[in-house]
Protein backbone atom coordinates (compact mmCIF):
# COMPACT_ATOMS: atom_id res chain seq x y z
CA UNK A 1 0.00 0.00 0.00
CA UNK A 2 2.76 2.05 1.19
CA UNK A 3 4.80 1.87 -2.41
CA UNK A 4 1.75 2.10 -4.45
CA UNK A 5 0.77 5.50 -2.53
CA UNK A 6 4.40 6.65 -3.24
CA UNK A 7 4.34 5.36 -6.96
CA UNK A 8 0.98 7.39 -7.25
CA UNK A 9 2.32 10.42 -5.50
CA UNK A 10 5.57 10.54 -8.00
CA UNK A 11 3.06 9.92 -11.07
CA UNK A 12 1.03 12.88 -10.46
CA UNK A 13 4.36 15.36 -9.37
CA UNK A 14 5.26 14.16 -13.16
CA UNK A 15 1.79 14.90 -14.82
CA UNK A 16 2.01 18.32 -13.35
CA UNK A 17 5.32 18.88 -14.16
CA UNK A 18 5.01 17.86 -18.08
CA UNK A 19 1.74 19.66 -18.43
CA UNK A 20 2.64 23.17 -17.12
CA UNK A 21 -0.17 24.80 -19.74
CA UNK A 22 -2.26 27.08 -18.72
CA UNK A 23 -6.16 27.46 -20.56
CA UNK A 24 -8.11 31.02 -19.73
CA UNK A 25 -11.23 30.88 -20.88
CA UNK A 26 -15.10 30.67 -19.99
CA UNK A 27 -16.15 26.92 -21.45
CA UNK A 28 -13.42 25.06 -19.50
CA UNK A 29 -11.37 23.45 -22.53
CA UNK A 30 -7.85 22.70 -22.56
CA UNK A 31 -5.27 24.44 -23.70
CA UNK A 32 -4.12 23.84 -27.24
CA UNK A 33 -1.17 21.37 -26.71
CA UNK A 34 1.04 23.50 -28.78
CA UNK A 35 0.48 26.55 -26.47
CA UNK A 36 1.40 26.99 -22.86
CA UNK A 37 -0.82 30.00 -22.73
CA UNK A 38 -4.14 29.69 -24.37
CA UNK A 39 -6.88 32.57 -23.39
CA UNK A 40 -9.82 32.11 -25.57
CA UNK A 41 -12.97 34.32 -25.89
CA UNK A 42 -15.67 35.52 -28.29
CA UNK A 43 -16.66 38.73 -26.57
CA UNK A 44 -13.10 40.28 -25.05
CA UNK A 45 -9.96 40.94 -25.38
CA UNK A 46 -6.64 40.49 -24.23
CA UNK A 47 -4.66 43.16 -21.97
CA UNK A 48 -0.81 43.34 -22.60
CA UNK A 49 1.06 45.79 -19.85
CA UNK A 50 0.44 49.35 -21.33
CA UNK A 51 3.68 52.27 -20.45
CA UNK A 52 5.28 55.00 -21.65
CA UNK A 53 8.17 55.17 -24.50
CA UNK A 54 10.35 56.23 -21.21
CA UNK A 55 9.41 53.33 -19.39
CA UNK A 56 9.77 50.57 -21.76
CA UNK A 57 12.86 51.83 -22.86
CA UNK A 58 13.94 51.85 -19.42
CA UNK A 59 13.25 48.18 -18.94
CA UNK A 60 17.18 46.62 -17.49
CA UNK A 61 17.91 43.23 -19.84
CA UNK A 62 14.42 42.26 -21.68
CA UNK A 63 14.04 39.35 -22.52
CA UNK A 64 14.01 38.51 -26.40
CA UNK A 65 10.20 38.53 -27.40
CA UNK A 66 9.07 40.76 -24.26
CA UNK A 67 5.66 42.23 -25.66
CA UNK A 68 4.58 45.58 -24.64
CA UNK A 69 2.01 48.31 -25.58
CA UNK A 70 4.05 51.60 -25.66
CA UNK A 71 0.73 54.91 -24.86
CA UNK A 72 3.37 57.50 -25.65
CA UNK A 73 3.48 55.96 -29.25
CA UNK A 74 0.00 54.50 -29.48
CA UNK A 75 1.56 51.19 -30.31
CA UNK A 76 2.57 47.57 -30.05
CA UNK A 77 6.44 47.14 -29.64
CA UNK A 78 8.43 43.30 -29.10
CA UNK A 79 11.89 43.22 -27.76
CA UNK A 80 13.65 41.95 -30.58
CA UNK A 81 17.20 40.21 -29.19
CA UNK A 82 18.84 43.87 -29.73
CA UNK A 83 15.90 46.91 -29.89
CA UNK A 84 12.88 47.51 -29.54
CA UNK A 85 10.77 47.10 -32.72
CA UNK A 86 6.98 48.86 -33.49
CA UNK A 87 4.49 46.42 -34.52
CA UNK A 88 1.65 48.39 -34.77
CA UNK A 89 0.89 51.95 -35.00
CA UNK A 90 -1.90 54.11 -35.26
CA UNK A 91 0.90 57.12 -36.66
CA UNK A 92 1.75 54.67 -39.89
CA UNK A 93 -1.24 53.44 -41.86
CA UNK A 94 -0.55 51.01 -44.33
CA UNK A 95 -0.16 53.58 -47.04
CA UNK A 96 2.87 55.27 -45.58
CA UNK A 97 6.29 53.94 -44.84
CA UNK A 98 8.57 56.85 -42.57
CA UNK A 99 11.60 57.03 -40.41
CA UNK A 100 11.20 57.22 -36.52
CA UNK A 101 10.15 60.52 -35.97
CA UNK A 102 7.79 60.83 -39.22
CA UNK A 103 9.55 63.51 -40.52
CA UNK A 104 11.39 61.32 -44.31
CA UNK A 105 8.71 59.29 -45.07
CA UNK A 106 7.03 57.89 -48.52
CA UNK A 107 3.22 58.58 -48.39
CA UNK A 108 0.40 57.75 -50.93
CA UNK A 109 -3.31 59.94 -50.78
CA UNK A 110 -2.61 62.31 -48.42
CA UNK A 111 -6.64 62.53 -49.08
CA UNK A 112 -8.92 60.60 -50.90
CA UNK A 113 -8.23 59.42 -54.39
CA UNK A 114 -5.70 62.09 -55.09
CA UNK A 115 -3.42 59.64 -56.62
CA UNK A 116 -0.14 61.34 -55.85
CA UNK A 117 2.91 59.76 -53.85
CA UNK A 118 4.58 62.00 -51.25
CA UNK A 119 8.41 62.00 -50.32
CA UNK A 120 9.36 64.11 -47.53
CA UNK A 121 12.52 64.22 -46.02
CA UNK A 122 13.89 65.90 -42.91
CA UNK A 123 9.90 67.44 -42.72
CA UNK A 124 9.57 69.14 -45.96
CA UNK A 125 8.01 67.50 -49.52
CA UNK A 126 10.41 67.24 -51.25
CA UNK A 127 9.11 65.37 -54.22
CA UNK A 128 6.02 64.78 -55.75
CA UNK A 129 5.18 61.76 -58.48
CA UNK A 130 1.44 62.34 -60.34
CA UNK A 131 0.16 63.22 -63.43
CA UNK A 132 -0.28 66.02 -65.11
CA UNK A 133 -3.69 67.22 -67.23
CA UNK A 134 -2.82 64.93 -70.07
CA UNK A 135 -2.35 61.74 -67.89
CA UNK A 136 1.31 61.59 -68.29
CA UNK A 137 3.25 60.95 -65.22
CA UNK A 138 5.45 63.90 -63.60
CA UNK A 139 8.02 64.39 -61.14
CA UNK A 140 7.94 67.30 -59.54
CA UNK A 141 10.82 68.60 -57.05
CA UNK A 142 9.49 71.14 -54.97
CA UNK A 143 12.09 71.24 -51.98
CA UNK A 144 14.53 73.28 -54.85
CA UNK A 145 12.75 75.84 -56.24
CA UNK A 146 11.38 73.60 -58.84
CA UNK A 147 15.06 72.32 -60.33
CA UNK A 148 15.63 69.13 -61.42
CA UNK A 149 18.83 67.47 -60.14
CA UNK A 150 20.65 64.06 -60.45
CA UNK A 151 24.01 63.52 -59.42
CA UNK A 152 26.07 64.37 -56.23
CA UNK A 153 26.28 67.85 -55.29
CA UNK A 154 24.04 68.95 -58.26
CA UNK A 155 22.72 72.61 -58.01
CA UNK A 156 24.52 73.09 -54.46
CA UNK A 157 26.28 76.31 -55.93
CA UNK A 158 22.95 77.54 -57.52
CA UNK A 159 20.83 78.92 -54.58
CA UNK A 160 19.12 81.22 -56.70
CA UNK A 161 18.82 78.79 -59.84
CA UNK A 162 14.55 78.51 -60.28
CA UNK A 163 13.26 75.61 -62.57
CA UNK A 164 16.65 74.58 -64.06
CA UNK A 165 17.96 71.54 -64.49
CA UNK A 166 21.09 69.86 -63.53
CA UNK A 167 23.19 66.94 -64.24
CA UNK A 168 26.64 66.14 -62.70
CA UNK A 169 28.22 67.12 -59.72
Amino acid sequence: MKKTTILTTVLVILSLGLSAQVGINADGSSPDGSAMLDVKSSDKGMLVPRMTTAQRTAIASPATGLFVFDSTTGSFWFYGGSAWNELISDAKPADLIADADNDTKIQVEESADEDIIRFDIGGTESFVLSQNAAGYSMFENNAFKNATLFGAGAGVNQSTATTNTFFGS
